[in-house]
């Protein structure tokens, strides 16, 4: 009873909802990664390199 209790919990709705909860979390935090390792690099790249040693990025 108890395997087909698990079979079914996997197969269901609930579990589906999950590993798309799961996969969008991830996918989420890896965009919010790449964008927060991007973006000071993109802005010391613009600054001229005199003004890139005043700033602290």
């Amino acid at each position: 009873a108890i395997i087909i209790y698990s079979v079914d919990k996997v197969l269901s709705i609930g579990a589906i909802a999950t590993v798309m909860y799961s996969f969008y979390s991830l996918l989420l935090a890896v965009i919010i990664s790449v964008v927060a390792a991007i973006a000071p690099a993109y802005k010391a790249a613009v600054l001229t390199p005199v003004e890139a040693l005043r700033h602290e990025i």
